[in-house]
């Protein structure tokens, strides 16, 4: 993963301590903090800026998609445009 993420950002001597992830698969999705305190997430996460705005409207019902619009009104380091990833079908 860090020689994926080296390759990605151009940056040799990039390191994952200070870095916060969401790893995502079809069946499960983990959060990966402070280099390598892994925690699987059970209903929602988010990470980066407007992270607490971001939380509070999941928490109050919103979808993904309009609770990263709400991040991004609210934080001054957030912006648009949002790209939402979807992994897997309720159906499958």
């Amino acid at each position: 993963f860090l020689d994926w993420v080296r390759k990605r950002t151009g940056n040799s001597g990039y390191s994952l301590k200070d870095n916060f992830f969401i790893l995502a698969t079809k069946a499960k999705a983990f959060k990966i903090e402070w280099g390598f305190g892994i925690s699987e997430i059970k209903e929602f996460a988010a990470i980066g800026h407007g992270r607490e705005f971001a939380l509070a409207a999941l928490h109050l019902g919103q979808s993904v998609h309009d609770a990263i619009k709400v991040a991004c009104r609210l934080d001054l380091y957030c912006e648009e445009p949002i790209n939402v990833i979807v992994l897997g079908d309720e159906d499958e």
